[in-house]
């Protein structure tokens, strides 16, 4: 039974090990990644623990899977990895004496999700130019991989990541992935390719890897959800600062993208009707931002949320848990997530397990 710092005296500790847990850096006998329910004074909480004893999604866990991948496994001529360090958490790497790159994983710096609504860890080897030198499937929750696509697909697919930079070649909006997607596992590989790249040039943003990743970190701007903004916009206002996104596309212009791309079974199928039509005309806004949320929802006493901070890093899901509850003030909040730390900020919690039993923390 694990212990749980901060319980009360008298809790009760339930520990529980989920179906359909797949670790690929130890053995499955293992692994276990426990829900953890701390009972006490009538209220209850829920913890999730991973591989280590490292809580999921409440700190770094790239240590847990070091111990388990060799140096040259993930780093090519690296003789050994230093201990995580830093915010992102990362370790160096090295050939002899000599520092070569960075080692991280990818649910330590990008909170993205699983088609499971789970991570999908990925360690990751990254040379001091910002060259993907290694990449590592370590432990999913996948259902497709689970069950039907090999694993080694999968892999394959992230090897082909291997060699690219996106440091010094930033991937252009709306391309395609480096590997053809994998048919039957579109949305596993779509958050896979997804996670890699955004990594990539957060860690080299945070720690100056390569010249752009140098002049990322010198001219970056750091931007933070106003609290205390509470006045109400017009459409046209939120429209003009950006508050609220457009996009228009025709069929034109999804047809040049398919150009664009230099596949030619793309090419070959453009979208139907004439070139001036409409293919999506989307607009787009953060409404739990307050002053967002109020001028395009008006004053609703009962707010309902679906997955606020999904694939959002840690530091973006906490500014907009900090919004959406100042947003929640003298209202009734509803919040669907997966977010262990959200959920923790929540007066109740209902939880739904596998079998689709509840079971209620006040």
């Amino acid at each position: 039974m694990p212990v749980v710092e901060g319980a009360e005296a008298g809790s009760v500790v339930q520990q529980r090990k989920p179906e359909g847990v797949r670790n690929l850096g130890v053995p499955l006998a293992t692994v276990q990644e426990t829900e953890v329910f701390v009972q006490g004074g009538g209220a209850q909480q829920a913890f999730k623990f991973g591989q280590g004893g490292t809580p999921v999604g409440a700190g770094p866990r790239l240590g847990a899977f070091l111990k388990n991948l060799r140096p040259g496994d993930i780093f090519p001529g690296a003789d050994r990895i230093g201990p995580p360090e830093g915010k992102p958490a990362v370790a160096r790497a090295y050939t002899g004496d000599r520092m070569v790159g960075y080692v991280y994983l990818t649910t330590d710096i990008v909170n993205t999700r699983g088609y499971s609504s789970k991570p999908i860890d990925i360690v990751v080897g990254l040379s001091l130019d910002g060259q993907i030198v290694g990449a590592k499937l370590v432990e999913h929750h996948e259902p497709i991989v689970l069950i039907g696509i090999p694993e080694a697909k999968v892999q394959a697919f992230i090897d082909g990541y291997i060699g690219k930079n996106y440091v010094q070649e930033p991937p252009r909006p709306g391309a395609p992935p480096p590997v053809d997607i994998i048919s039957g596992a579109t949305v596993t590989l779509m958050v896979v390719g997804d996670s890699l790249t955004r990594s990539v040039l957060s860690v080299a943003r945070h720690y100056g890897i390569g010249r752009e990743g140098q002049a990322q970190a010198a001219t970056a701007e750091h931007r933070v959800v106003d609290m205390a903004q509470e006045s109400t916009e017009s459409w046209d206002a939120l429209l003009k600062s950006g508050a609220v996104g457009h996009l228009r596309l025709s069929v034109a212009d999804v047809n040049k993208a398919f150009e664009a791309t230099g596949r030619q079974g793309a090419i070959d199928h453009p979208e139907p009707g004439a070139p001036e039509d409409t293919f999506i005309d989307l607009y787009a806004a953060l409404v739990s931002v307050p002053s967002i949320g109020r001028s395009l929802l008006g004053d609703p006493q009962l707010l309902l949320v679906d997955e606020p901070t999904a694939h959002l890093d840690g530091d973006t899901a906490a500014q907009v848990t900090e919004a959406l509850l100042q947003l929640a003030r003298g209202r009734t909040l509803i919040v669907a997530t997966h977010d262990p730390a959200l959920a923790a900020r929540m007066h109740r919690v209902v939880r739904l397990d596998e079998t689709g039993a509840q079971m209620e923390a006040a």
